[in-house]
């Protein structure tokens, strides 16, 4: 008679270490992979992975398979994690390695309008809006289940290539966690996930401050004026006509005519003495002309001038114009703007290209870009 056993149960220990070596196998074969590690107690440590999680344990058709998910990101079973626009792909390993595919849907545009709206202001740079330091009321705003930036179950397609027949299995689980652990290094893949530009929320604050500063400083500074100088300032509007000047009369123009004409007469009867003098002083000169012409004749003397008439043509060709910033495309992937954004800019007219490749013009609203990847 035979006797039916359960599969032994596979200790955590060696799921962790069979998840490393796996990892250490397809490194060898020189796949790029980014694999998840949890490092301390929680999946997530700041505002937007701790955000993501509690998004996924609010709704109850996750409750079943969220505690083998965690347990399972938690010893490294999830060898890679990458998201992209609309999408999340990933490895995890389980008894065997499956393939899992995550489709997000992107945020309807007119959601994400309101959303903007209602933020206008609450953003001072992009570093603070990565960083997680938000309001009470934008953390609401962001977190809200019908108008926030999170998804929803029916905004996720979950698929895994194990044979679990569940729409979310353990694998998928694990996967859903690891993007809030992804998130606490790079919050701005939520924001390309969702298919949305963050910074269309700092530019529309920047754009809102700056112009409440130009009517503020505009009133301010019509009654600093009056009260410094203490005069009554006319407003700009009502511009008054010049005063006609009188004209003097034509009689004493006739007088001032004829006695020019006598002062040219009388200069014209000296003329002749003079040109005589020159004549004779012109004779004398050419005389003496041989000598002189000797020792005018230098070669060094035009060589200097040539030299440095050339060197300012080609400084003022490359020189933008006076009063205006640029900046060098090499300058702005130092400070971490990538070239895709770089390209956005110049097809929206942030930046504005010059004569030089690769030296762009600055505006309003690209340098309150930078001040964001700068700090």
């Amino acid at each position: 008679m035979s006797w039916r056993r359960w599969p032994k149960q596979e200790r955590v220990g060696e799921r962790e270490h069979r998840a490393v070596a796996k990892l250490r196998k397809l490194e060898k074969k020189g796949e790029a992979l980014r694999p998840i590690v949890i490092e301390g107690r929680g999946i997530a440590q700041t505002f937007w992975g701790r955000a993501w999680c509690q998004n996924l344990e609010r709704y109850s058709d996750f409750s079943n398979r969220l505690p083998r998910g965690r347990s399972y990101v938690r010893h490294r079973a999830v060898l890679d994690l990458k998201i992209a626009a609309g999408e999340v792909t990933a490895l995890t390993q389980g008894s065997r390695l499956y393939r899992q595919t995550i489709a997000v849907k992107e945020l309807p545009p007119w959601r994400w309008r309101d959303f903007v709206g209602q933020c206008v202001g609450e953003f001072g740079s992009m570093l603070e809006l990565l960083r997680g330091r938000l309001s009470r009321e934008v953390m609401l705003r962001v977190t809200d289940p019908e108008s926030g930036l999170f998804p929803s179950p029916g905004e996720l397609s979950l698929s895994c290539s194990c044979p679990d027949w569940a729409q979310m299995c353990k694998h998928v689980a694990a996967v859903l966690y690891g993007v809030g652990a992804r998130l606490d290094e790079e919050p701005e893949l939520l924001f390309l996930l969702r298919g949305v530009d963050a910074t269309e929320l700092v530019s529309s604050a920047t754009v809102h401050a700056l112009d409440a500063d130009d009517e503020a400083g505009e009133s301010a500074l019509e009654g600093d004026l009056g009260d410094i100088f203490g005069i009554e300032l006319d407003s700009f509007d009502e511009v008054p006509a010049p005063a006609q000047v009188a004209k003097p009369p034509r009689r004493k123009a006739t007088k001032r005519k004829a006695a020019s004409t006598a002062t040219k007469k009388t200069a014209t009867k000296k003329t002749p003495t003079k040109k005589a003098k020159k004549a004779a002083t012109k004779k004398t000169a050419t005389k003496k002309t041989p000598t002189k012409k000797a020792t005018k004749k230098t070669p060094t003397k035009k060589t200097p001038t040539r030299r440095t008439a050339t060197t300012p043509q080609h400084a003022r060709k490359r020189s933008a114009p006076r009063g205006e910033q640029t900046v060098l495309r090499g300058e702005l992937l130092d400070r971490g703007v990538p070239s895709s954004t770089i390209q956005s800019w110049l097809r929206n007219d942030v930046l504005t290209r010059t004569v030089t490749p690769g030296v762009y013009r600055l505006t309003r609203v690209a340098r309150e870009r930078l001040d964001g990847y700068s700090a």
